[in-house]
């Protein structure tokens, strides 16, 4: 199965180009988002900082390929200074006790993905939009729960999403044991993507494995292809 950090998410020629166009517009001297999140209390300095270096990293590197070279610091230095703004995609369902999430969306940014942050018990951690979301780390600050790990395995796909989960269903779970190896559970989810140059529903095959003793050891993610809208929203598994 072949591992899908957001490869598939990078931005192309085409997306470049409305990227360039967007980011040009941005002053330098604005406000930054993170600054205003900072003083209004929104976010944590640290879920902050890490959003916004996140974002920013990310945008400045779709344009290293750039040959003009002040245009390109140009940009870069817009990236950084713009900022991000929240985005509650988020529902309640997804947020285990305990666990507080913030979904940001990079500010002048017309076509892009979302970027989930994490915190627990003063921890932050990378999720969905980022490029090797911290599902291994969050599991074990998270600890086992009583719900089982089906609905670990759901829990730990919304927040890997790059869309932050917006509208996510889960469908197709299956649970497999492998004997002292631990047990593996596969679903795939569908979530809506309303950043593309077409709004649409985006789906994803995950695979986790769960160690003999219930801890996340490993897990993996395949993009489904032609992903239709879900008839209906089954409730929470």
């Amino acid at each position: 199965m072949r591992r899908m950090g957001n490869d598939s998410l990078k931005p192309t020629s085409s997306r470049r180009r409305w990227l360039v166009i967007a980011l040009v517009t941005l002053p330098f001297a604005g406000v930054r988002a993170q600054g205003v999140a900072r003083r209004s209390g929104m976010v944590p300095a640290a879920v902050d900082s890490v959003l916004a270096r996140g974002i920013a990293i990310d945008l400045a590197l779709s344009f290293a390929s750039l040959r003009n070279l002040k245009a390109r610091a140009q940009f870069e230095r817009s990236a950084f200074e713009s900022g991000f703004e929240l985005q509650q995609t988020l529902e309640g369902r997804w947020l285990p006790p305990g666990l507080q999430a913030w979904v940001g969306f990079p500010r002048g940014a017309d076509h892009w993905h979302r970027y989930t942050v994490a915190e627990v018990d003063g921890r932050v951690f990378r999720l969905g939009g980022f490029q090797a979301p911290e599902l291994l780390a969050l599991d074990r600050a998270l600890g086992h729960d009583a719900d089982g790990l089906q609905r670990r395995a759901a829990v730990l796909a919304a927040l890997a999403d790059p869309h932050g989960a917006e509208r996510f269903v889960v469908s197709d779970t299956i649970t497999m044991p492998l004997g002292l190896v631990g047990t593996m559970v596969s679903l795939s989810t569908a979530s809506f993507e309303p950043n593309s140059y077409a709004a649409h529903w985006e789906g994803f095959r995950y695979a986790f494995l769960f160690s003999s003793t219930g801890e996340l050891a490993e897990w993996s993610r395949e993009e489904l292809q032609d992903v239709k809208a879900p008839v209906a929203l089954p409730p929470a598994p």
